[in-house]
């Protein structure tokens, strides 16, 4: 038997006025999502245990079978794990976006999360800048993927309340700066980076191509050393994971899952969809179990970009979930689950908690055909769903079983 999760990051989302009141998934052409939905089990799962944060750290690593009440420390400790970096005790690792940040109405605002995407080259030449000049005996500064990157600092004993600067675009900073115990120390680190990026080459050259500056750093998602037993002690199976975002590199790298490299894979809209899709397939020859990750649709919704998103949610279908679909004809018994993190709904640009839709299906499910109508979307879950599931028992109530 063969397992296979295929996970679209952010997918879940509201119903849109505009668009006769449909959501992103129902607007959204997915004919092998739906296939899987209508010829197999369909419902809503939380993912999000109440009065934690709707980060995909947390989503996924309840969805792994693994409870974040038992053993989440923080965001920052999973993706140094991506990085091959083991947090020493009395060592906490910050993520640290490179943001763009810009004037409106006399405020300076969270202009861009994600700092414009920065190139290789950009990020490489913001970050050696950064290290140079920020670095200390007891403050390090890893460069991650993008605008993507992890600051680690030694000896810090604070707990500072830190924004996510995905879910404040268009805010003012001042509103979202760094407070508690600890937050002093973390908005003096960010606003030295705005000094120092003021003038960088970097953004001068971005200035003359007509592209937002990356002027800015923002420390969020801090964690704590952290140990979780491997996959395949919490469910008896080999396994691997392909994905192009470091958070869940760091969780299989945590977990003791293989991690598949695909060239082309971004983290974000042009991710290579194919080559994840086709890497699936190939590493499932020799594992059990194999969790597709595909950031797009979350990238979109942060955007706030409708026709984005919709377009995001189609590639996925098109050219990973129907290319893993067609090649699994090839193993002689498989289960799909098909599902969301969470919801990044396109007006609030933001994550957000609530039940989002799954659908299980098998290889006999499929060849059979549909037996229900309605698709793969938010609506038809909650129709056909008897009662809401607790992400850390899917696995195991669901597909395993």
């Amino acid at each position: 038997m063969k397992y296979i999760v295929l996970l679209g990051d952010g997918m879940a989302d509201d119903p849109q006025s505009e668009r006769d009141n449909k959501t992103p998934l129902e607007l959204a052409d997915t004919p092998n999502m739906d296939l899987i939905a209508d010829s197999g089990r369909l419902g809503l799962v939380e993912t999000v245990p109440a009065g934690m944060e709707p980060g995909s750290d947390v989503a996924n690593m309840s969805i792994l079978g693994f409870d974040p009440d038992m053993y989440y420390t923080g965001r920052a400790a999973i993706e140094a794990a991506a990085l091959g970096i083991t947090l020493k005790p009395g060592q906490v690792a910050f993520r640290m976006n490179l943001v763009s940040l810009a004037h409106k109405d006399g405020e300076l605002v969270m202009a861009d999360y994600s700092g414009g995407h920065p190139t290789w080259d950009e990020q490489r030449a913001i970050i050696e800048t950064i290290k140079t000049m920020m670095a200390g005996k007891d403050v390090k500064f890893v460069p991650g993927v993008s605008f993507r990157n992890l600051c680690l600092v030694t000896g810090f004993d604070g707990s500072p309340d830190l924004k996510p600067p995905h879910d404040y675009a268009g805010k003012p900073i001042r509103d979202i700066a760094p407070s508690g115990p600890g937050g002093e120390f973390i908005e003096g680190l960010q606003q030295k980076a705005i000094d120092l990026l003021k003038d960088h080459p970097v953004n001068q050259a971005r200035k003359k191509l007509g592209k937002p500056p990356i002027n800015g750093v923002w420390f969020w998602g801090m964690g704590r050393p952290a140990a979780l037993p491997p996959f395949s002690e919490r469910h008896g199976l080999s396994s691997a994971v392909v994905t192009g975002v470091d958070l869940i590199r760091g969780l299989a790298r945590m977990l003791k899952m293989k991690i598949v490299e695909v060239p082309g894979a971004t983290g974000y809209v042009d991710t290579d969809y194919e080559g994840k899709a086709m890497a699936v397939l190939e590493v499932l020859e020799e594992v059990d179990f194999v969790f597709l990750h595909v950031e797009a649709p979350d990238e979109a919704g942060h955007e706030g970009d409708l026709d984005l998103k919709i377009k995001a949610i189609e590639d996925f279908d098109k050219r990973a979930v129907g290319t893993v679909l067609e090649g699994l004809t090839k193993f002689d018994d498989y289960r799909v689950l098909l599902l969301p993190d969470h919801e990044t709904p396109v007006r609030e640009r933001g994550h957000r908690g609530g039940a989002v839709p799954y659908a299980v299906a098998s290889r006999d499910d499929l060849a059979q055909g549909p037996a229900h109508q309605g698709g793969f979307n938010e609506k038809n879950a909650a129709t056909r769903s008897a009662e809401t599931l607790s992400a850390p028992l899917l696995l195991e109530s669901q597909v395993f079983s």
